[in-house]
């Protein structure tokens, strides 16, 4: 039996606009859809207690202010 996990996250306008800048994308959808995709991999780094290591520091820097244990290396 195959399972189906919904995403589901509420953030204000002005959240969505700013990860619309971060992302360059055109939609909030868009916008949306990559933060909770690199929540996700920031959380799979925490939850191994591994150092995140990545390029974007703006779009992991949002993520990190409110997941403080979690280690990043901005490269």
């Amino acid at each position: 039996m195959s399972r189906m996990v919904k995403k589901t996250i509420e953030l204000d306008q002005d959240f969505i606009d700013k990860l619309r800048m971060i992302f360059r994308v055109r939609t909030d959808k868009e916008a949306v859809n990559k933060f909770a995709n690199d929540v996700q991999v920031a959380f799979a780094a925490l939850s191994i207690g591994a150092l995140l290591y990545t390029e974007d520091k703006d779009r992991f820097e949002i993520i990190r202010d409110g997941v403080k244990a979690l280690k990043v290396q901005y490269v």
